[in-house]
C-alpha cells in the first residue's frame, strides 16, 4: 500500500497532520461569542466590530476559514439580496437597509463543512518514503505526535500545497473573466454552492489553500500579494513559493510551479510588474491575511436584473456602478479598527482602500503627522491642514519607499486619482508621473494588462479632460505641468522599451499629441530638455563592439556619425541656379544639439528654465521637437508608434530555424533576409496589446 496520511487515522502507514481540538473544527460562533461576554446574536455592525476586536487582542492567530465565511456571509447578504439592491438604486440603503440576520448555526455548517472536507483528504507520500524512513518518525506515537517544523522539508510542502489546490480547483467553475467578477474571494463563496459549481478568484484560492494548511497545521506556509496576483510562500524562511491558481488573462493552470526562487523570498519572476520584482507583500502572520480579506470586500451590488426592452444603456450603467453603502462603511470601521492594532503599516493596498473610503466618507478622525525624512523629499507627507486621505494616501507611499523598494505603483496612481477628483491638475499630473517612473523600471508583459489598463486610462482619458477642464486656471503656460507631462510620457516609452509587446499604438500616439497642444508656445520654449547620458548606445552589443577598438578610432567613429545629418549637396544645383554641386564646410548645415537648443529658448523666457530629463530612446530621438513654437505632430506619432523591438523571436520559432538544413552559400543571404523580414513583420504584429 502507498504510505499515506490522514488526520487522526491509527496505523503505522499514516502519519497525522493535526492534533488537539482541531479534529472537531473551529469552536462554534455561539460558544465564540459567549466567551467574549458578547451579545448571543450578530445583529449589527457594531457586535462584528466587537467580535474582530476580541478575536485581534487575542494572542494567537485567528481562525481565517471561521472569519473569511462570516465576512463572506454578510458581504453576500448586502450586495445580492432584492432589498438591498433596491434601496442602493433608490439611493436610500444607508437609511433603509438593515443589517443582515446572521444564521449563526448556519455559519457553523458551513465552516465544519470545510473542516470535514479538508480533514478527509488523503495525500500520496510514496515518494517521500526514504525522506521520511531517515527522520524515524514511525518511531513515535503517530496519534500524539505534532510533526516538527524542521520534519517538513520544502518538497513535501509543495507536495501538500499542490494536493489542498487540487481539491479546491475541483469545485471551481472555470470561465472566462473570472477573475473582474466581484465577491468571489471568500470562503463562503466556495462552501455555500454545494449543488453547483463555485466561483473563486485568484485571491480566493490561494486564501482557501492557507486556511486549509492552518487546519492541518501545516507550518509557514502565508499568503504573497502583488498588487494583481497571490500566490503561496513557505520554507523556514519563506524562501520557496509556489503557484496555486493561474496568472495574468488566462486561466491555464499554475499550480505547484515556483515563482522563479532566485529571487529574494521567492515572491518575484523577471522584471514583470504583476510580481513586483521580489517586493510583494508577504503576510507572515495571519494577522495581515485578516487585513487582506477585509480588504478584498467589494461593496459592488451584483444583485438584481434589469429589463433589457426598458432598461437603457444609462441604467445599465449606473446599475454596474452602484455601491452598498452600509457595506462601505463596515468595512472602513474593520480597516480603522485593524489600522488602530497597528496591521496596516505594511500593506499599501489596504491604507489606499482606507484612504478611498475616507474621501469618500469622511469619518473626521484626527490622524497623526509623520514626520519628514530626506528619503522622500519627491513626496509630501502630512502637510499641515491636508485631509486624513492625503494622510493615508501619503502613509501608504511611505510604505512603499520603506519596505518595498518603491516597486508599487498604485499609492502613487491613487494620490493622482484623488487630486484629479479634486480638479488639482498640477498635484494630479506630478503623482501620475511618479506611478510611471515606477512602473518604468519593469518590462511590460501580456500578464500587465491591468496596470496597463489603468494608465491607458490616465494617459487617454484622464488628462486629456484634466487639461482641458484646467484650463482656466493657467496650466496651459505652466512649464512644470509640461515637463511632468512630458516625464510620464518619457516613462511609459521606457516601460516599453526592452520589452517583448509594444505598449504604444496609434490611439496613445494621437491623445499624446492632442495633449501636448494643449500647451502655449511659452510653456515649451520654457523647457531645457537633455537626455541621459549613454542614450547613443542602442544595446549591450553595441557598446562591446565599441571597446574592442582604439580611443582613436571611437572618436573617428563618433565624428562620422555626428555628421551622417549634414547637408552635402546644394539644393541651388538641383534648381539649376549655382554650379557648384556640393556645399563647402562653412555653408554645410550643422544640427545644434538638444541642450542648445533648449537652452536658446530657455534664456528668452520670463519664467525661468524648466529642466526635464529624458531617458527613453524614443523620446530623446524627438526631444528637440517638444521646444519649439509648433510641434510636429506627425514627427512625434511615427517615432511614438514605432516597433521598439523587431528582433524578437519566439522560442519555438527560434528552435524550429535551427533545426532546418542550412541552405548554400550562394543563396544563404537572401533566403535568411526573407526570414528574417518575416519574423519582424510577426513580432510587430501578433504581439500588440
Amino acid at each position: 500500500n502507498p504510505l499515506c496520511f490522514q488526520h487522526r487515522m491509527s496505523a503505522t502507514t499514516c502519519l497525522p497532520l493535526l492534533s488537539g481540538t482541531g479534529s472537531v473544527g473551529p469552536i462554534s460562533f455561539a460558544k465564540l461569542l459567549k466567551r467574549y461576554r458578547l451579545p448571543a446574536r450578530l445583529s449589527s455592525a457594531e457586535d462584528v466590530l466587537a467580535l474582530i476586536g476580541c478575536v485581534l487582542r487575542r494572542e494567537t492567530e485567528p481562525c481565517l476559514a471561521q472569519l473569511s465565511i462570516l465576512l463572506g456571509d454578510i458581504e453576500s447578504q448586502l450586495t445580492t439580496a432584492p432589498a438591498a439592491v433596491a434601496a442602493a438604486a433608490a439611493g436610500t440603503d444607508d437609511q433603509i437597509v438593515a443589517f443582515p440576520n446572521l444564521n449563526l448555526d448556519q455559519l457553523d455548517k458551513l465552516c465544519n463543512s470545510f473542516c470535514q472536507d479538508v480533514y478527509a483528504m488523503r495525500f500520496d507520500l510514496t515518494k517521500y518514503r526514504t525522506r521520511i524512513e531517515q527522520l524515524n518518525w514511525s518511531s513515535v506515537d503517530l496519534l500524539e505526535i505534532h510533526l516538527p517544523s524542521a520534519a517538513w522539508f520544502p518538497d513535501l510542502l509543495r507536495h501538500v500545497i499542490v494536493q489542498l489546490a487540487d481539491r479546491v480547483w475541483a469545485r471551481l467553475r472555470h470561465c472566462v473573466g473570472l477573475a473582474e467578477l466581484a465577491h468571489c474571494q471568500t470562503l463562503y463563496t466556495l462552501v455555500s454552492c454545494d449543488h453547483h459549481p463555485a466561483r473563486l478568484d485568484t485571491f480566493g484560492v490561494c486564501l482557501a489553500v492557507v486556511s486549509a494548511c492552518q487546519l492541518l497545521e501545516v507550518p509557514t506556509v502565508r499568503l504573497a500579494l502583488s498588487e494583481d496576483h497571490a500566490w503561496l510562500v513557505f520554507g523556514h524562511q519563506l524562501e520557496h513559493s509556489a503557484e496555486v491558481s493561474w496568472a495574468g488573462r488566462t486561466l491555464q493552470s499554475l499550480r505547484g510551479q515556483s515563482v522563479q526562487p532566485e529571487h529574494p523570498a521567492g515572491s518575484g519572476a523577471g522584471s514583470s510588474w504583476l510580481y513586483l520584482n521580489g517586493n510583494a507583500v508577504l503576510c507572515e502572520t495571519h494577522w495581515l491575511t485578516l487585513v487582506a480579506m477585509v480588504t478584498s470586500i467589494s461593496p459592488r451590488i451584483t444583485g438584481g436584473q434589469l429589463h433589457p426592452a426598458t432598461a437603457s444603456t444609462a441604467d445599465h450603467q449606473q446599475h454596474a456602478q452602484l455601491q452598498s453603502k452600509p457595506l462601505e462603511g463596515l468595512k472602513q470601521r474593520l480597516l480603522w479598527q485593524l489600522y488602530d492594532f497597528g496591521h496596516l503599516k505594511c500593506y499599501p493596498l489596504a491604507l489606499i482602500n482606507l484612504a478611498d473610503l475616507e474621501s469618500a466618507n469622511p469619518t473626521h478622525r484626527q490622524q497623526q503627522r509623520q514626520p519628514r525624512d530626506e528619503l522622500f523629499e519627491d513626496c509630501s507627507f502630512s502637510a499641515p491642514g491636508e485631509s486624513v486621505a492625503v494622510s493615508l494616501y501619503n502613509e501608504a507611499i511611505r510604505a512603499n519607499l520603506v519596505y518595498y523598494n518603491n516597486c508599487h505603483v498604485y499609492p502613487y496612481l491613487a494620490l493622482g486619482g484623488y487630486f484629479y477628483r479634486k480638479s488639482q491638475c498640477r498635484q494630479a499630473l506630478r503623482y501620475w508621473c511618479l506611478a510611471a517612473r515606477t512602473v518604468a523600471q519593469y518590462s511590460y508583459s501580456r500578464e500587465d494588462a491591468e496596470i496597463y489598463k489603468e494608465l491607458f486610462e490616465v494617459s487617454n482619458e484622464l488628462v486629456p479632460r484634466l487639461l482641458r477642464l484646467s484650463a482656466d486656471t493657467g496650466v496651459s503656460s505652466d512649464a512644470r505641468s509640461l515637463a511632468a507631462l512630458l516625464h510620464f510620457y518619457d516613462a511609459i516609452c521606457l516601460w516599453e522599451q526592452d520589452s517583448n509587446t509594444p505598449v504604444l499604438h496609434v490611439g496613445w500616439a494621437d491623445r499624446i499629441v492632442k495633449c501636448l497642444l494643449l500647451f502655449d508656445p511659452v510653456a515649451r520654449q520654457a523647457l531645457k530638455i537633455s537626455c541621459r547620458e549613454g542614450q547613443e548606445l542602442t544595446s549591450a552589443e553595441d557598446a562591446t563592439k565599441l571597446s574592442n577598438y582604439s580611443p582613436e578610432s571611437v572618436k573617428l567613429l563618433k565624428s562620422v556619425a555626428e555628421g551622417c545629418s549634414n547637408a552635402l549637396l546644394n539644393p541651388r544645383y538641383l534648381l539649376g541656379l549655382s554650379p557648384t554641386v556640393f556645399l563647402s564646410d562653412s555653408t554645410a548645415s550643422k544640427p545644434s544639439p538638444v541642450h542648445s537648443t533648449a537652452s536658446s529658448n530657455c534664456s528668452s523666457s520670463t519664467t525661468g528654465c524648466v529642466p526635464v530629463t529624458l531617458r527613453s530612446r524614443k523620446m530623446c530621438g524627438i526631444a528637440s521637437l517638444f521646444c519649439q513654437a509648433r510641434l510636429n505632430s506627425s514627427a512625434i506619432k511615427l517615432q511614438l508608434t514605432a516597433q521598439s523591438q523587431v528582433h524578437f523571436k519566439r522560442p519555438h520559432q527560434q528552435q524550429s530555424l535551427q533545426s532546418q538544413p542550412q541552405p548554400a552559400a550562394s543563396s544563404a543571404s537572401a533566403t535568411e533576409s526573407a526570414r528574417a523580414k518575416r519574423l519582424r513583420f510577426r513580432s510587430g504584429s501578433e504581439f500588440c496589446s
